[in-house]
């Protein structure tokens, strides 16, 4: 099965099968800073009923220089995540892309969202549930693994520029064929960056029965 399926049952940490191989090594001295080299594979790796059918991570990290990615990929069933370039140092210039991604296995990841009462017209009933279950957070609310809260496939790409004390960058999310409690989204998009000045921006456009379309910008200090 590929990573559309949807899991029977609750998945935690312990339910994470796989094995690596490849290498690693570190060189440096006693007090002195440690540089790290890696090329490795992941084989077999398996969550419940969603598969990697590859794993591949090639780079190396250096204290000064920060961690630099000549190649990262994960492919499971259509979805695709795609890491390379440099970050968490004083030049960054690495680039983000995740394709087909089924948002409905974030079921599988988050058991719980703010339990806002979200109602507009047309759209029915709320879309956050009250948890009612044994352990339940007040406060909070569940998803149930039955429900389709959220569906469609999730494209981003992004770019991370800067240094690690002034980062730059921006990121763009996509939502396809998306539907919000079975209520489908003819559009859902948002974009985020951070310019050189350290101002924030970001835009979300959402079309379901109604338009919502949201834009602010924030400044921030990082220092």
């Amino acid at each position: 099965e590929t990573a559309s399926a949807k899991p029977s049952t609750k998945l935690g940490l312990q339910d994470l099968r796989g094995k690596w191989k490849g290498s690693m090594q570190a060189y440096g001295s006693t007090g002195g800073a440690v540089v790290g080299e890696f090329d490795m594979k992941g084989e077999d790796w398996e969550w419940g009923s969603y598969c990697m059918e590859n794993v591949n991570a090639v780079g190396n990290y250096h204290p000064n220089e920060g961690l630099h990615f000549e190649k990262f990929q994960l492919d499971a069933g259509d979805a695709r995540l795609r890491i390379v370039g440099n970050m968490l140092g004083p030049k960054q210039d690495a680039q983000f892309r995740l394709t087909d991604f089924p948002l409905s296995l974030l079921q599988s990841f988050f058991s719980v969202l703010p339990s806002n009462n979200i109602t507009e017209q047309g759209m029915g009933s709320n879309l956050f549930k009250p948890s009612t279950g044994p352990g339940a957070l007040s406060g909070m609310a569940n998803i149930p693994q039955g429900d389709d809260f959220i569906s469609g496939n999730l494209y981003v790409n992004a770019a991370l520029g800067g240094s690690a004390e002034a980062p730059q960058g921006n990121v763009n999310f996509q939502v396809l064929g998306g539907a919000l409690r079975n209520k489908k989204l003819a559009r859902a998009e948002a974009n985020a960056a951070i310019a050189s000045d350290q101002r924030f921006t970001f835009n979300i456009n959402l079309h379901l029965h109604l338009h919502i379309h949201l834009h602010n910008h924030i400044q921030i200090d990082l220092n």
